[in-house]
């Protein structure tokens, strides 16, 4: 770290120079918006979790990055739904904090309204219900997308208490499941405006 050079960390890489590691940020292929973070963030749990299945010796602190990388992903794929799919259908913006069940009900009405005119297997009651009954589950155990960012919160308390495991297994397994919904429902009512 001595040869470290300040302001090298994010610096600007010549404008001919080009790797397959160069990301493009910004104006630059973007601005990008929430679903396009909602996916990063959604990808970057599936390749954890599939490093995970290769070698789960660190699994107890791994979790911790992968359930804030679920969550995060939740978190900002609503918010897209409802920035998205409001000007069509008269909704409010997002709430911007962290909570995910205020902005999941507003965008399981917006989604509602949606299905009203492009009826498909994502958009029926029992999916939604079941979305919601996981966005609930999440925000019980992380109201401020907190508890697998850091180990304590300011004052010293720990954040999880009265739990002494979790199946990340268990939680791979209904995320992927979740996950594909917010995938196709943010795929498809994008196709669907288009239309």
């Amino acid at each position: 770290m001595s040869e470290y050079k300040a302001g090298f960390l994010f610096a600007t890489p010549p404008s001919h120079q080009y790797d397959e590691q160069m990301a493009c940020v910004g104006t630059n292929g973007g601005p990008y918006g929430f679903d396009d973070f909602a996916f990063g963030y959604f990808d970057a749990a599936r390749r954890l979790r599939a490093s995970i299945d290769e070698d789960s010796s660190l699994i107890d602190v791994l979790l911790y990055p992968l359930a804030f990388l679920y969550r995060q992903g939740l978190e900002l794929s609503i918010k897209h739904l409802i920035y998205f799919l409001s000007p069509c259908y008269g909704g409010a913006a997002p709430k911007l904090t962290h909570g995910l069940v205020d902005n999941w009900k507003t965008a399981r009405q917006l989604l509602e309204r949606h299905a009203v005119d492009n009826p498909y297997g994502e958009l029926d009651p029992a999916q939604l219900d079941g979305v919601e009954l996981l966005v609930n589950d999440f925000e019980g155990f992380d109201s401020d997308s907190l508890v697998f960012r850091y180990p304590a919160d300011k004052a010293g308390g720990i954040y999880i208490t009265g739990f002494s495991r979790i199946d990340v297994a268990q939680l791979n397994n209904l995320m992927t499941v979740a996950v594909d919904w917010f995938d196709s429902v943010l795929v498809g009512t994008r196709e669907d405006m288009i239309e």
